[in-house]
């Protein structure tokens, strides 16, 4: 197998358009429909929560339906399923920004409309977070078939990872510059340069001396199941007790991470007063975020990938601490600035250390598969499946639940160019406890959490097949 520089490029390419699809839908969206169309937090909120729910829901069936046949078969899936994502990708963006697109013809029909607003955002994220399961599952399950021990396994999550910050970087950058509607037309011509050196260039996945893209009609057909047969299918790694306290952390801290994501502009505007330095500090976040991740690969080489999670996670609580002092302190922007440079740095944590553990989890259940078929059954693209859906649960939470409590709890979303909410008043105290104190109780619950877990062990995994190369005189 090819590992080198392009190879992993050609690989790690399609996260760059997934991340400048992202980025503008978690971050965006809830502030342009509020402040543009007269939609209300709960209703954001409450509209993202279903449809995050009802597309986290689906996850576990693309994994199931990427592996039914059998590894021979799942390249050939892997492929097929990134190519039909592709227009819906292209649909659900365009659509969800239309009204930046062709604003003489949105804006006299659905300005005065919120019922008809409501339907046609629903329709776009529904497309755009279809697109976005069926591609990126299919990426993540695809990369866990490349390398052959953890440390090659790290460098391919690692140019994956690294390529979608670069991508967040420009989803940041480019409204900034040229607005929303040139990042959407940059989405729609990055995807299709990644599709095309995907499934050109990037190295077939292979388990032990199988080739995955291997010709389909060597496979045997799919075993003939009941609805409770599918359902022990779709769930099948959970039934793995390292697995559960794998995904257990992440969704702890991935809600951690979500809630100030979802929240980031907020807290920029109606706390701080520094609505205008948005778009700079996003970039300075996601810039040392991509210069750091190297960094992190380098430290968990050396000391291991559990450590340097906990490490992040420990960081990260620093950083939020000091956010919830910063409203009316008189320095606010230099203030943050350390917080989203603290955060940024860590941020390669987040990023590469669990979906490192992943891989390897993923890889060490496959090569119990192929010693014993009958006792170990392949759970790589089920447990990815999952995985997807938890951290859409992860978002669907922070978005369904942060938004409306903050509305709940006396916090109003000031009007662009408004002063900073008044200090002390219970809309402010909501933002700071939601934006910062609850993600510091999350990250500790998963950093302690972490120190209980035994996923060390899958920090030097390495295929059979290359042990007995290895071995061979």
């Amino acid at each position: 197998m090819k590992n080198g520089i392009l190879a992993q490029l050609a690989y790690g390419g399609l996260a760059l358009p997934l991340a400048v699809l992202a980025l503008p839908v978690y971050l965006y969206v809830p502030k342009y429909y509020v402040d543009h169309f007269a939609l209300s937090l709960s209703t954001i909120g409450f509209l993202l929560l279903a449809i995050r729910l009802l597309d986290a829901l689906f996850d576990p069936w693309i994994g199931y339906y990427l592996n039914q046949s059998g590894p021979i078969s799942t390249a050939h899936r892997l492929r097929r399923t990134i190519q039909w994502a592709t227009p819906l990708l292209c649909l659900g963006l365009t659509g969800v920004f239309l009204p930046l697109l062709i604003p003489a013809w949105f804006t006299p029909h659905f300005s005065h409309q919120p019922t008809l607003t409501w339907i046609w955002l629903t329709l776009g994220l529904v497309l755009a977070y279809g697109g976005y399961s069926l591609a990126s599952i299919a990426h993540q399950a695809w990369g866990a078939w490349l390398g052959n021990n953890a440390a090659e396994r790290l460098r391919w999550v690692s140019a994956r990872e690294g390529l979608g910050l670069l991508g967040v970087i420009i989803a940041a950058i480019v409204p900034t510059i040229a607005g929303l509607s040139t990042l959407v037309w940059l989405f729609n011509l990055s995807l299709g340069i990644a599709l095309w050196a995907l499934l050109y260039y990037c190295p077939a996945p292979q388990l032990g001396s199988v080739n995955l893209m291997a010709s389909p009609a060597q496979t045997a057909p799919p075993p003939t199941r009941n609805l409770v047969g599918y359902g022990q299918a779709l769930f099948a790694p959970l039934r793995q007790a390292s697995f559960r306290w794998l995904i257990g952390v992440y969704i702890v801290n991935g809600i951690a991470a979500s809630i100030p994501a979802t929240l980031f502009l907020f807290y920029v505007q109606d706390a701080l007063g520094l609505a205008e330095y948005a778009g700079p500090l996003l970039m300075l976040y996601f810039l040392l975020g991509a210069l750091g991740l190297p960094v992190w690969v380098k430290l968990a080489d050396r000391y291991g990938q559990t450590p340097m999670w906990g490490l992040g996670m420990g960081l990260s609580v620093v950083a939020f601490l000091w956010a919830a002092f910063l409203p009316h302190s008189g320095w606010e922007l230099p203030g943050y600035i350390l917080v989203c440079a603290l955060t940024g740095c860590v941020l390669g944590a987040d990023l590469a250390m669990p979906a490192t553990l992943l891989a390897n989890w993923i890889r060490q259940q496959n090569d119990a598969s192929a010693l014993e078929p009958a006792n170990s059954p392949q759970a790589g693209t089920q447990a990815i499946g999952l995985w997807h859906c938890v951290t859409k649960l992860n978002l669907a939470i922070a978005a369904g639940l942060a938004l409306p409590m903050l509305e709940w709890a006396g916090y109003v979303s000031q009007a662009p160019g408004s002063a900073p909410l008044a200090a002390g008043s219970d809309g402010l105290q909501a933002l700071i406890w939601a934006y910062a104190g609850l993600p510091c109780l999350l990250k500790l619950a998963a950093w302690g959490l972490l120190l209980r877990s035994p996923l060390a062990q899958f920090e030097s995994i390495v295929r059979p097949d290359v042990l007995s190369e290895r071995k061979s005189p």
